[in-house]
C-alpha cells in the first residue's frame, strides 16, 4: 500500500508527527510493533514545556480527564544523605509538571493521531525499501500486518533501539548511553507532590529516582551507563533492589516487599558525535534520532518537539516534491536551533561533572555557597536545605 508518510514507531514523537501530518491533511501511517495500550520503560515525568507541547497537539481535556500525578517540588538527595529541596515556581499555573505513566500517555497519543485522520497499523519493521538510492517504504514482519508498505517519507520514530537508524546509519552502541529499569510500587510512605533523584556513586553520572505516580503508588527506578553497567556484572533488577534496601528508603516500602513487574530499556543520549538525522526520502525523530538529555535522561519533550519540527519541514518539502537530504536538512537545522543549546550544555556539563568525587565537591559547593542559591530565585519560588 501506498503512503505520502509512514513513520515507524507510535510513542510520542511518533504520535506528535503523525497528529500534525494529519491535522496538514496528508496520508499517514503510523505503525508500532507493539498493541496499544503497551507499557513503556520510562520515569513518566513530563515537564511545563512538555505538557504545553501537548496542549498544542491538541490534547488539553484528554490530560486533564487522565488526572496525572502533578508534581510541584523536587528532592535531591546526595551521596551522604545531604539534601536539597526545590519548590517550581508557576510561571503558567496551567502548566505544571506531572507524572504521566507512559501506557496512558502513549496511548492517548496514538489514539488523538488517529482521531486526527492518521492511520494505525500493529506491525514490525524489519527493512527498508529503497529505489534509486532513496528510501521508498518499510517491509514488515509477520506477527502484525506483515509485507510491503511504500511511500514518499519515512519516518524513524522506533525508540533508542530503533530498527530504522540502524537500517539507515548503522549506528552502533556508545558506552556512554545508559541502562535502566524501572516498576511501580505501592504503598511507598513519600510526598505525593515531589520528585525524588537520589545521586548515588555507583551510579553517577546517572540516578536513581522515586517518583509519585497518583496514590501512594510510586515510580521507582534507576539508570546507569553501559560502561559502567558491564563492570558492576550485576543485574539491573539486583541494583534497583540494593537501592530500595538502602538506609532510608527500606522503611518507606514497607520494610518486606516482593518486586513488582520490571522494565528495563536502553537511553539513546545526545552526543556531538550523532549529528545525521536526515537521510534521502526519511527521517529520524526522538529517541530513535539519540536526543535523550545525557544529564536528566529526560526524553518525552524533546521527542514531542522533533515529532512536530519534522512534519512541519516535511510537509513543505512533500509539498516541493522534493525529500532529498540535502532538502530535509532544514529539519536538523531547526531541530539545533529548538534544542542544540540545552543538549549541548547537559552534554559539557555530565563530561565535567563525570567523576563521582567532582560530582559532590560541586554539588556541597553549591549547598554551601547561599549567593549561588540566591541565583536559582529567577527560576524557583522557593529553595530549602536540610542535612541527611
Amino acid at each position: 500500500m501506498d503512503y505520502e508518510i509512514i513513520i515507524v514507531g507510535a510513542g510520542p514523537a511518533g504520535s506528535a508527527a503523525a497528529i500534525s501530518f494529519a491535522q496538514k491533511g496528508r496520508r499517514v501511517l503510523l505503525m508500532d510493533q507493539s498493541a496499544f495500550p503497551r507499557d513503556k520503560p520510562c520515569g513518566d515525568a513530563v515537564t511545563p514545556s512538555g505538557v504545553g507541547v501537548l496542549y498544542r497537539l491538541g490534547l488539553k481535556e484528554k490530560i486533564r480527564r487522565a488526572r496525572f500525578q502533578t508534581v510541584g517540588a523536587v528532592r535531591l538527595v546526595l551521596p551522604d544523605r545531604q539534601e536539597l529541596r526545590i519548590r517550581f515556581r508557576a510561571v503558567d499555573p496551567g502548566l505544571t509538571e506531572m507524572i504521566a505513566p507512559r501506557r496512558v500517555l502513549d496511548a492517548l497519543l496514538k489514539d488523538h493521531a488517529v482521531e486526527s485522520g492518521a492511520e494505525f497499523i500493529q506491525a514490525r519493521a524489519t527493512a527498508i525499501i529503497t529505489e534509486n538510492g532513496r528510501v521508498a517504504g518499510v517491509r514488515t514482519a509477520a506477527g502484525g500486518a506483515a509485507g510491503e508498505f511504500r511511500c514518499r517519507l519515512l519516518i524513524g520514530a522506533d525508540g533508542s533501539g530503533s530498527t530504522i537508524a540502524r537500517l539507515l546509519d548503522g549506528e552502533a552502541r556508545d558506552p556512554e548511553d545508559a541502562v535502566a529499569i524501572r516498576g511501580y510500587f505501592p504503598n511507598v510512605d513519600m510526598d505525593p507532590g515531589t520528585a525524588e533523584i537520589h545521586l548515588l556513586r555507583e551510579l553517577w553520572p546517572e540516578y536513581a529516582w522515586i517518583f509519585p505516580a497518583g496514590g501512594n503508588t510510586a515510580n521507582v527506578g534507576l539508570g546507569l551507563s553501559i560502561g559502567r553497567y558491564r563492570k558492576m556484572k550485576k543485574n539491573l533488577k539486583s541494583i534497583l533492589s540494593d537501592f530500595i534496601h538502602s538506609p532510608g528508603n527500606r522503611e518507606r516500602f514497607g520494610g518486606s516487599f516482593e518486586m513488582p513487574d520490571l522494565q528495563a530499556c536502553m537511553l539513546k543520549f545526545y552526543s556531538p558525535k550523532r549529528t545525521r538525522r536526515a537521510f534521502d526520502g526519511a527521517l529520524l525523530i526522538g529517541d530513535a534520532a539519540a536526543l535523550v538529555n545525557p544529564l536528566n535522561g529526560g526524553g518525552i519533550v524533546n521527542a514531542l518537539t522533533s515529532g512536530i519540527i519534522a512534519a512541519g519541514v516535511a510537509d513543505r518539502a512533500l509539498a516541493e516534491n522534493n525529500v532529498s537530504r540535502e532538502r530535509l536538512r532544514e529539519y536538523e537545522t531547526a531541530l539545533w536551533k529548538a534544542l542544540g543549546k540545552e543538549l549541548a550544555v547537559s552534554y559539557r556539563i555530565k563530561k565535567m561533572t563525570s567523576s563521582p568525587a567532582v560530582m559532590e565537591t560541586a554539588m556541597k559547593f553549591v549547598l554551601a555557597n547561599r549567593s549561588l542559591i540566591s541565583l536559582a530565585g529567577r527560576y524557583y519560588r522557593d529553595v530549602e536545605f536540610r542535612a541527611g
